[in-house]
């Protein structure tokens, strides 16, 4: 594959690239972040005791055409996004109140950048804009002493994080986005509902629990 080709489908320059193959940067050896979109784009892990790329399914060395395949796998949209969403309820519904704040500023923070990657809901030079993307916004509110806005600091007594949260000059000029949230515990029965087996002909790229990628079939989840 041309430097240049590489460069563009991981989105870095040619020169880091080069750097890389001539060992110059890190001894040659991408970095953790490199590392993970190179297996998602490519198929593709490093095994550093043979210092070699394999395929992901250790079905020997890396080639165009089992790379073409991985990028080229099908896959069942709605079982995708349903096991995705599931997933993401489970995490947040478990994780302690004294870790959640962090936890869903980095899942915020982790679709942000597959959005702009993406190109899905943000605009450059407009920002977010697609509703639902929009409703994530996290908005720190003050919490004033018997619930009086005085204007005086030392009164506020605490802070609420609210999501969906507008102002009045923001309501007006976004009357769409002030509709009722979805309440997640409403989605819990419906994962399952809504799960549907997909043809056997469809394969899930999602790796197994062993760390291997699973070539089943994919099963809602």
């Amino acid at each position: 594959m041309p430097q240049s080709t590489l460069a563009q489908a991981l989105d870095v320059s040619v020169e880091t690239i080069k750097s890389l193959e001539s060992k110059r940067l890190r001894k040659g050896i991408p970095g953790e972040a490199m590392m993970e979109h190179i297996q998602t784009e490519f198929g593709a892990v490093w095994v550093a005791e043979d210092e070699a790329w394999m395929f992901v399914t250790k079905a020997g060395p890396l080639s165009g055409q089992n790379s073409e395949l991985w990028r080229n796998a099908a896959f069942d949209r709605v079982t995708e996004i349903d096991a995705l969403c599931a997933g993401l309820i489970s995490l947040l519904g478990q994780v302690s109140d004294r870790k959640f704040p962090a936890a869903s500023d980095a899942v915020y923070n982790a679709l942000h950048e597959i959005a702009k990657k993406s190109g899905v809901g943000w605009k450059p030079g407009i920002g977010w804009g697609d509703r639902d993307f929009m409703n994530m916004d996290l908005a720190i509110v003050n919490v004033w002493r018997n619930g009086k806005l005085t204007g005086n600091p030392t009164d506020v007594v605490g802070f609420r994080r609210e999501r969906n949260y507008r102002s009045e000059r923001e309501v007006k000029s976004f009357q769409d986005l002030t509709r009722k949230p979805l309440d997640f515990r409403s989605r819990v029965p419906l994962l399952k509902a809504a799960s549907v087996k997909p043809s056997s002909q469809s394969r899930s790229k999602r790796p197994a629990v062993d760390g291997s990628p699973s070539t089943s079939s994919p099963r809602p989840r």
